[in-house]
């Protein structure tokens, strides 16, 4: 279990077992903070009862004013490991997991009451998952660790390869595998030696928006949120940097830490030489205009290549965010000049800036409800998909004016009789909308935050997509993506869109207040103006996206193939039609992207030979 997972702590290694409460603790540390002997892991409390293994970073000084001054001046070292395992010793779990501000996953067992507790951060910045059955419970960082553990038979879990096939990732609390858990963001759990098992949130982003206040924001506030945000996640004991793509979120922040940075940051950017997909020039000019000292990398078909065969064993579960692809490169990239980083990740969701908010909200507005129901006449629909199916794409592209327009209507098409919001979101969001058609399932998992009593009771329907995709897209696509790239090469990334001050601001603020004249996110992109200019930031977002439909009817064309041609394990896929987009795809049509999540499934499968389908 230790060999598996030392990428993600190449520095220093340790063990604990405790023969009365039966535990085992074993670690492998990324040193960033306390980077001598005084941060070793796994760790003892002081009053030696509590042992601890922990995997994160706290930020400000919520932890060390709960043990005190007194405790404070008795430490051994300075790392945040040892002031935690005391907060925990001395104070109410739940109390103290309300009061931190920061990423972390750990393992805490308590001798003397025998039990083994595992919690997680508020938005699941990063991973645990465990295995437990009538002997033991085993956990890790990493799905691999529990797959490859001893005497445990791993078994596929369907419905959760259909749940994947529709969003590309597992979503929480299931794993690809049957019996392993994820531990879910903002919840502990609690084992006892007599069997018994409590689980708790902690943190519930639902309260938040539920008991909105309605906040009227300056920008002073907000930008000094943010300012005091990337301030506390700026503090390292090694040199740290920014990922900067271009867009508002990651420039935003590259802005504000240079502004508190005497000297020059590093900011790390990667290009393509597809212009459709290449933000480089931009984040060029923002790290000019803020003065960085700025390194780009320019991805070709041979760096694709390369990184695409490593994917499974770098995400160790199914994950088929073709993004990943330039987060593992950009990660390799920054890791050869710092061991940290900032990022942008969270701003879309807390500031509402995905363009498919503000197309589900014209979908739902009355001017739509003509054509929904031009379109539910079944003479029509079948000439329009007679059309998508046979007729020239190119050209129909051409004529309507927008790329992939084909694919898009097809999609819409298939949710026209969704009549709640909720279904058409969660069509909106699906790369198969009907994903036990591709996965020989009897049903498909489907996470609680679709569920209608859970949407219904969130009243604004962009404050529905917001934490809808906090719960989901955000904790099992965005982090797991950045998260497992960064990590491979012993690379930390910190989000400072993700302190809770900035979720708490960002919540309560009045959606109109997020998107003005049909404008998102209005409130970042203010500050942004402000810090970078107008001139630079005030464009169409892209996104972080790759040409995947081209490099599939090109350099990955034969891997595809190779793929395809695999047996197919218990007949997990409905191979006939999944061979039926492929050849449309190749005929010109684009279905990389839907393409891909079953490529990702089966070459994650044709590397687990234990795994039982």
């Amino acid at each position: 279990m230790l060999k598996s997972i030392t990428h993600r702590g190449p520095d220093d290694c340790g063990t604990w077992i405790d023969d009365y409460s039966g535990a085992v603790l074993v670690h492998t540390r990324l040193s960033i903070r306390d980077v001598t002997f005084t941060g070793h892991q796994p760790m003892l409390s002081s009053c030696s009862n509590f042992a601890i293994s922990y995997n994160g970073e706290l930020y400000g000084n919520e932890v060390s004013r709960l043990i005190g001054s007194d405790v404070i001046r008795s430490l051994r070292g300075t790392s945040d490991t040892e002031k935690l395992i005391e907060a925990l010793a001395s104070n109410d779990l739940e109390t103290t997991l309300q009061s931190l501000n920061g990423m972390y996953a750990f393992a805490l067992v308590d001798k003397n009451q025998r039990t083994l507790t595992l919690a997680r951060d508020r938005f699941g910045e990063k991973p645990l998952y465990y295995h437990r059955d009538s002997r033991r419970v085993i956990f890790a960082s990493e799905l691999k660790t529990l797959i490859e553990y001893g005497d445990f038979v791993p078994e596929l879990d369907r419905e959760a390869a259909s749940s994947f096939m529709r969003h590309n990732y597992v979503p929480s609390t299931r794993t690809i595998i049957k019996d392993i858990w994820k531990v879910s963001p903002g919840t502990f759990v609690k084992f006892s030696n007599n069997g018994s098992i409590y689980e708790k949130e902690f943190f519930n982003a639902k309260e938040t928006f539920l008991n909105k206040e309605q906040n009227q924001y300056s920008l002073v506030e907000l930008e000094n949120i943010l300012r005091d945000s990337v301030s506390i996640r700026m503090i390292s004991d090694v040199p740290i940097g920014c990922l900067l793509s271009g867009g508002i979120d990651s420039s935003l922040i590259a802005a504000l830490m240079q502004s508190m940075s005497s000297e020059k940051i590093d900011t790390f950017t990667i290009g393509f030489q597809d212009q459709a997909f290449d933000e480089a020039p931009f984040a060029k000019m923002v790290a000019a205009r803020i003065g960085t000292n700025h390194h780009e990398l320019y991805v070709t078909d041979a760096d694709a290549l390369e990184v695409i065969p490593q994917l499974g064993e770098i995400y160790t579960e199914p994950f088929a965010d073709s993004s990943q692809i330039p987060t593992v490169l950009v990660s390799r990239f920054a890791r050869t000049l710092v061991p940290v980083v900032l990022t942008g990740d969270g701003g879309d969701e807390m500031f509402a800036g995905y363009s498919r908010y503000a197309r589900m909200l014209e979908v739902e507005s009355p001017k739509f409800a003509i054509i929904k129901k031009f379109l539910q006449n079944d003479e029509i629909r079948n000439m329009v998909e007679i059309v998508l199916k046979y007729g020239p794409q190119r050209l129909f592209e051409k004529v309507i004016g927008v790329k992939g327009i084909s694919n898009k209507i097809t999609r819409y098409l298939e949710s026209i009789n969704l009549n709640s919001s909720p279904e058409l979101y969660r069509a909106m969001v699906s790369h198969w909308p009907r994903p036990t058609q591709i996965i020989n399932a009897r049903d498909e998992y489907v996470h609680p935050s679709w569920e209608t009593e859970f949407t219904n009771s969130i009243q604004n329907r962009l404050d529905m997509m917001r934490l809808i995709d906090i719960l989901t897209y955000l904790a099992d696509d965005i982090l797991v993506k950045v998260d497992r790239a960064s990590m491979s090469v012993g690379l930390e990334t910190r989000a400072p869109f993700l302190d809770p001050r900035v979720f708490s601001m960002a919540a309560n603020l009045p959606p109109g207040t997020l998107m003005k004249d049909g404008e998102l996110k209005a409130p970042l992109k203010e500050v942004a103006f402000k810090l970078i200019g107008r001139d630079i930031m005030d464009r169409e977002k892209m996104g972080f996206g790759v040409p995947l439909n081209k490099w599939l009817r090109g350099p990955l064309r034969d891997w595809a193939e190779d793929l395809i041609r695999l047996e197919n394990r218990g007949d997990l896929f409905n191979e006939t039609l999944l061979k039926t987009y492929w050849e449309r795809h190749l005929s010109g049509e684009d279905w990389g992207y839907w393409i891909w999540n079953y490529l990702m499934l089966k070459d994650w499968l044709s590397r687990q030979p234990r795994i039982t389908v």
